[in-house]
């Protein structure tokens, strides 16, 4: 559990990609088939809920992230029924605004607002229903930020990007699915459902034909009275959880991971995992994806179609010239998520891999523990689309926040073909031109922990 914070480092590698291609393996015809630009993880108004780490008799450093790239300063507001969470600030242009506070299930526990950071009570979802949802939205609403949360603990630390809320009335259909998915350990696994818009109430659905004893309550396969800024969590200590599927009329904010994930079950080193996973109708067609930087025990894949129907794709891998892994998948359905080479793929080596379907889908990557406790922390990273790749990205490169045994972070930069010239520019300063695609450019951003903007020209 010590080393590279692999949930900063590689969280940070997906929202920065910019791209890369191996070669004849995309179909160029569909690589930038488009899909809602939700997947830019910009908006004016977000909604999640933290979930609990596995240290429960440590202190936790919460903490929301909100960044812009406005040219001018954004009003935001944080909104919670947590006394102690909601906040008011100014976030300036390129900056990214930082909000803590602390969190510990003790009994005792008591908010303390006196203290740096805030001690906030009750502020992780622990109980199957609570008032944890947190709402983060500009004042006003023409403006556009990015939410990152993280999780940090003494030892066991992660982070996810929050997924901006979108208009129903506005989509060609009102339902929309979420689903789950859990790391390689079968140990205190969760997911949330987090009602965060301003409505009394509003329904979310179940569908009961994927899961069986364990659900979200009351469990019934109906509707779910939803109030604002509710939370239903489900716990599981099995992979059944990995297949709840949720159709929602009214946004919300899914999350899912684990307390602390062994990735397998048969290794030593688990770390706390998280995510939010965005609703299926901005899943993609083209992923590609990299080793974990400095980590050389392999990765894993795991896929869920969109359509449960008619869904094809192919797979393929690459070490240099090597062909690690040639797949394809015909008639990809949700129960196939933990059939291995067909939802679930052990990459064994440090390949890169080019994902493309046919139909939507979800990918979501997994670092493996390493053997013992040391460099090599487990982590859960959820892909983006090719289609939903930017040129101008503002992130944060900080390290854990408790814990000074982490030992390095950094930035990957993938280029699509078209982008081959492409400069990056980090911390304002100028850095490597015409980046290499399959060589995986590994540039650490900054010793200060300062945003960079790394860019595509």
């Amino acid at each position: 559990m010590f080393g590279v914070p692999w949930h900063l480092l590689f969280l940070i590698m997906v929202q920065v990609s910019i791209g890369s291609d191996i070669a004849n393996s995309i179909d160029t015809n569909r690589r930038l088939k488009g899909i809602p630009s939700i997947g830019t993880n910009e908006g004016n108004k977000f909604c999640f809920s933290f979930l609990q780490n596995n240290e429960e008799n440590t202190i936790n450093i919460l903490s929301i992230y909100i960044g812009t790239q406005e040219h001018e300063n954004v009003e935001y507001s944080i909104k919670s029924k947590i006394s102690g969470v909601a906040r008011n600030g100014i976030v300036k242009p390129g900056q990214i605004k930082k909000e803590f506070y602390q969190y510990t299930s003790y009994s005792n526990f008591e908010t303390d607002l006196s203290f740096n950071p805030p001690r906030v009570k009750g502020m992780v979802p622990f109980n199957s229903v609570s008032n944890t949802g947190i709402i983060v939205e500009t004042v006003d609403s023409s403006h556009k930020i990015s939410v990152m949360g993280f999780s940090d603990g003494a030892e066991t630390s992660d982070g996810f990007t929050a997924v901006p809320m979108v208009n129903m009335s506005k989509n060609i259909s009102i339902d929309y699915q979420y689903s789950v998915f859990t790391a390689g350990g079968k140990e205190s696994s969760i997911a949330a459902i987090t009602m965060c818009d301003d409505f009394d109430t509003e329904n979310v659905t179940i569908d009961a034909t994927l899961i069986s004893q364990r659900s979200f309550l009351p469990y019934n396969g109906s509707s779910l009275p939803f109030q604002s800024h509710y939370t239903y969590v489900i716990t599981s200590s099995d992979d059944i959880i990995s297949s709840i599927n949720v159709v929602a009329t009214q946004p919300i904010g899914f999350m899912t991971g684990h307390e602390c994930g062994q990735i397998s079950i048969d290794q030593v080193g688990c770390d706390h995992l998280i995510e939010q996973v965005p609703p299926s109708y901005t899943w993609g067609y083209n992923f590609l994806t990299a080793p974990f930087h400095t980590n050389n025990f392999g990765y894993i894949l795991k896929l869920l179609p969109g359509k449960d129907f008619g869904t094809n794709f192919k797979i393929f891998c690459t070490v240099n010239t090597t062909v690690t892994v040639n797949t394809t998948v015909e008639n990809f359905v949700r129960t196939d998520r933990l059939v291995a080479n067909r939802g679930i793929f052990n990459i064994t080596t440090q390949s890169y891999c080019t994902i493309q379907s046919n139909k939507p889908l979800a990918v979501m990557q997994y670092a493996n523990s390493n053997s013992v406790i040391d460099v090599g922390d487990p982590a859960m990273v959820w892909i983006p689309a090719v289609s939903q790749y930017l040129n101008k990205y503002l992130i944060t490169n900080d390290v854990s926040i408790r814990s000074q045994s982490f030992t390095s972070n950094g930035i990957y930069v993938t280029v699509l073909p078209h982008c081959f010239n492409a400069s990056a520019i980090l911390d304002e300063t100028p850095t490597v031109h015409g980046l290499a695609a399959i060589a995986g450019l590994k540039k650490v951003c900054s010793k200060r922990i300062v945003p960079c903007i790394c860019t595509c020209s």
